[in-house]
């Protein structure tokens, strides 16, 4: 008896594990094989002093023109996509077929999540996350150089310009990617340091790719558009939504929490009290600088700095994206059409792409929806990363 119950209890937790490596391991993506690749993990010191947990894809080539990437997750997300209980990988996949289409990539953990630590306040503080993404870049560009010995093909170092960076960002990790780039090419434009504490200016970037990201408005108008809509994704009720919306818009307007209507609600439902504990976090003195940071991060601007000096931005958003408001889906499309004359922007929408850019043909909800971007069978949309290929070698034919 003592044994049947020993091994009831060890089959299905040795099921667990191997299920768990498995998620973790299993690539079904069609990986190029232009070209072989090796990935190794090592720190990047950002202006601060910080330790960002980092992982380098190196493409065994001589050929110095071959492109860095910049790969900038979602700021709650690790390198690879994963929450800490949740395994996306596109990150890691996306790194993968990039690699194998000979491009050397980066990608690299936020404070706070997967392996770099960070305080509280350093973990909100966007001014610092924007500038980690260049530091992140100077030291692709130092590891990458032409002048390092790639093992396996000969001794003789290679000397040749520095190579190309691109940047592809994903969700909130786009008004970072913005955020940088824009900082940087004014202060170049100035003549000045780019970041206090940086030792040298970040590289010009050669193009910019954007997914599943909104780039209409202040990223703190985006903070309170996302908490409204996952109120309505969770079927509460149009009226509390309604309610909501009114206090966000006040505290927009007055720059602070609408106390006096607060207290004269009499037993506000759990759906408003959920709402107004978000309020009163984002209003505590903790997030002061993300708060005041945020409100100043107009997207719209950074992305027109983009293009003022002539850095291609491809966007790409997917049909299938349940993440996204629909009214950042419409505000996309209208600056689309604002920009429908600029050669430097192309807003590119997929059928049949969810928000982790994982090839999905139905429109799903709630558990369903959380099987299907985890589904480690699942691939990631071919078109997305053909256009990504695409534009990459076009830009670096200019």
């Amino acid at each position: 008896m003592r044994k049947f119950v020993i091994i009831t209890l060890a089959v299905p937790l040795i099921a667990l594990v191997a299920y768990s490596m498995f998620t973790r391991l299993y690539t079904p993506d069609d990986i190029p094989e232009d070209f072989d690749y090796n990935e190794k993990e090592f720190e990047v010191t950002a202006a601060d002093g910080a330790s960002l947990a980092t992982t380098a894809v190196q493409v065994k080539t001589q050929d110095t023109a071959r492109p860095i990437i910049v790969q900038v997750a979602e700021r709650s997300l690790d390198r690879d996509w994963n929450s800490r209980s949740v395994s996306f990988r596109t990150g890691e996949r996306l790194a993968a077929i990039l690699g194998g289409a000979g491009y050397h990539s980066l990608r690299f953990d936020h404070r706070g999540t997967g392996e770099t630590r960070a305080s509280r306040r350093t973990s909100t503080d966007l001014e610092l996350m924007a500038t980690d993404i260049l530091s992140v870049a100077r030291a692709g560009r130092r590891r990458f150089a032409p002048s390092i010995k790639i093992e396996g093909l000969g001794p003789e170092p290679i000397t040749a310009g520095p190579a190309p960076v691109f940047y592809i960002a994903h969700d909130s990790g786009c008004a970072l990617a913005l955020k940088a780039v824009a900082d940087e090419l004014k202060s170049r434009a100035n003549g000045k340091q780019a970041k206090a504490g940086a030792t040298k200016p970040g590289p010009r970037p050669a193009g910019v790719v954007l997914l599943a990201c909104d780039t209409s408005g202040t990223l703190l108008e985006q903070w309170g558009r996302q908490l409204l809509y996952n109120m309505q994704r969770k079927n509460v009720d149009p009226a509390i939504v309604e309610r909501a919306r009114a206090e966000w818009r006040q505290l927009l307007k007055d720059g602070r929490l609408p106390e006096k209507e607060i207290a004269a609600t009499e037993q506000p439902p759990p759906d408003l009290v959920a709402f107004r504990e978000a309020l009163r976090f984002l209003h505590s003195d903790g997030m002061r600088e993300f708060r005041e940071t945020a409100a100043q991060l107009d997207l719209e601007a950074s992305l027109r700095v983009l293009l003022q000096y002539d850095v291609p931005v491809l966007h790409l958003i997917g049909t299938m994206d349940s993440e996204l408001p629909p009214e950042a889906m419409a505000s996309t499309r209208d600056l689309a059409d604002k920009l429908r004359t600029n050669k430097n922007y192309r807003l590119q929408i997929l059928p049949a792409m969810n928000h982790f850019l994982k090839k999905q043909e139905r429109d799903l909800q709630g558990p369903g929806l959380a099987l299907e971007r985890m589904n480690p069978f699942r691939i990631i949309q071919p078109n997305a990363t053909r256009l990504i290929r695409e534009f990459i070698e076009a830009n670096l034919a200019e």
